[in-house]
């Protein structure tokens, strides 16, 4: 977790500890100071297992995340009858072994995982790459089933976890929410910087690429166009895809901004036109429904959790891989000049972190 998208975590620590409830959190020294730097004012406390390095590949980070395992297997004597709740913030494997062998080792102890992701070896990107998270998936499934509760963050999750096996009374929907306070508290920009935004992780399966090819045919209308795009990646993924943008043409079209948080990342949304989110796959989508509660003209293919969150053309969508009819519609957007999504801005009393963590909480 000590790259990954803390929010909901920070969010839901923050709800809990105003609850009264005593946090200790396992983890990377690296997680440790990321989580002091942005949880300043709450106490909580820390175990470290492992160190954190520079991940140059998927390989790196699955060995990376051996040796951490192999640390926390050896603090289970230490941990054994010191919590009521044992979390876990994400289904990846990674973050399974310890409470799996916690909840084995200690019986007493109420094991709670968020479900939010769904791996199968189709899509773009590295096939022994996908074949090996592919794996680790299923084996995260049969941990799973050892859980006292699983949030699942969406109906085609939580269908999913039951036909697999796991009783309806484990399982409780939850869904995803965003970072209210920030937006409503980032600055419209008088001046927009980007012509089109997107956020979060560069890799294969984000749509990257196409977001290069939608940019090639825009380019033959609007020259100056600039898409900036704000996340990271792993170095090898990161370099082959600046040297395909530099094969395309078009790297003086294209803004690296890096990772962003807080306030700083919602003014970046408000200071673009629009927001382009061409992921083949997803879950939910947190990034996109950020974009449209910031009120901005938002594109993405047709994936089926979005037809539950979008029900009034929040998004507009086009066919999966259909980077053309993106591009189409971005143009049209540029044509008629109107850089706003009031439908969008409505979803956001919808979502709630605290909302979120207070249904996790009573459901226990």
């Amino acid at each position: 977790m000590d790259r990954a998208n803390l929010v909901p975590l920070c969010a839901k620590i923050s709800y809990w500890s105003m609850q009264n409830i005593s946090i200790t959190i396992i983890g990377s020294q690296l997680l440790k100071k990321r989580l002091s730097d942005e949880m300043s004012c709450f106490v909580f406390e820390f175990i470290e297992v492992g160190n954190s390095f520079d991940i140059s590949s998927k390989i790196i980070f699955v060995i990376q995340g051996i040796i951490r395992n192999i640390s926390g297997m050896m603090l289970l004597r230490r941990l054994k009858g010191q919590f009521d709740i044992v979390y876990s913030i994400s289904s990846v494997l990674d973050l399974l072994i310890i409470p799996y062998a916690l909840k084995c080792v200690d019986s007493k102890i109420v094991w709670v995982t968020v479900f939010d992701n769904l791996v199968t070896l189709k899509g773009s990107g590295n096939k022994f790459h996908r074949l090996l998270a592919a794996v680790f998936f299923k084996i995260s499934l049969f941990f799973i089933k050892k859980a006292d509760k699983v949030c699942a963050i969406s109906d085609e999750l939580k269908d999913y976890l039951s036909e697999f096996g796991i009783s309806h009374d484990k399982l409780l929907l939850t869904g995803n929410a965003v970072q209210r306070e920030l937006i409503r508290q980032a600055e419209t920009a008088k001046i927009f910087e980007y012509d089109a935004l997107y956020v979060g992780r560069i890799n294969d399966a984000k749509g990257i690429y196409d977001m290069v090819k939608v940019l090639k045919i825009i380019m033959s209308f609007r020259r100056h166009f600039i898409l900036a795009i704000m996340g990271e990646g792993d170095i090898d993924t990161l370099s082959r895809y600046k040297k395909y943008i530099v094969e395309a043409g078009l790297e003086n079209n294209i803004i690296f901004l890096g990772q962003k948080t807080g306030l700083e990342k919602f003014n970046n949304f408000k200071k673009s036109r629009s927001f382009w989110f061409l992921s083949e796959n997803e879950s939910f989508g947190v990034a996109l429904l950020e974009a449209v509660c910031c009120g901005l003209p938002a594109f993405a293919y047709n994936l089926s959790p979005y037809e539950k969150i979008y029900l009034h053309d929040e998004v507009l969508i086009s066919p999966k891989g259909d980077f053309c009819d993106v591009a189409k519609n971005v143009l049209a957007l540029f044509e008629s000049g109107r850089f706003e999504n009031a439908a969008g801005v409505r979803l956001l009393e919808k979502y709630s972190w605290e909302s979120i963590a207070e249904m996790e909480i009573r459901s226990l």
